[in-house]
């Protein structure tokens, strides 16, 4: 954010026309709640309004959900399953320890 106000700031004194707003387009608060209660109304009368609701409501619940997958994941799906070959590998490697650990624990016992 810093940044981006340094950048409009030198902008501004090297008199840079990027980024500047164009003045005729400006709203105040009012004209702009006015404009977009105006749009409100208008897509108001379109058949299509429930079905909008409806798709709008189902994407936010299959973003809840898919942010609960990221959360049960340790927080990063791409991170999750990059990991995936390394924690695969350790556990390989466990099993094999523990299972010659048992192999020789049962070739003493077999010897004694």
């Amino acid at each position: 954010m810093t940044y981006s106000i340094m950048k409009q700031l030198e902008r501004y004194h090297n008199g840079d026309p990027v980024g500047i707003p164009d003045l005729d387009k400006l709203k105040t608060w009012d004209q702009a709640c006015q404009d977009l209660c105006s749009e409100y109304d208008e897509s108001s009368k379109l058949l299509f309004l429930p079905l909008w609701y409806m798709v709008t409501f189902l994407a936010a619940i299959a973003i809840m959900y898919l942010a609960c997958v990221r959360t049960l994941c340790g927080g990063s799906v791409r991170f999750y399953f990059h990991t995936a070959k390394d924690r695969s590998e350790r556990k390989v490697k466990e099993s094999l320890k523990i299972l010659k650990q048992r192999i020789n624990n049962k070739v003493e016992t077999v010897l004694v």
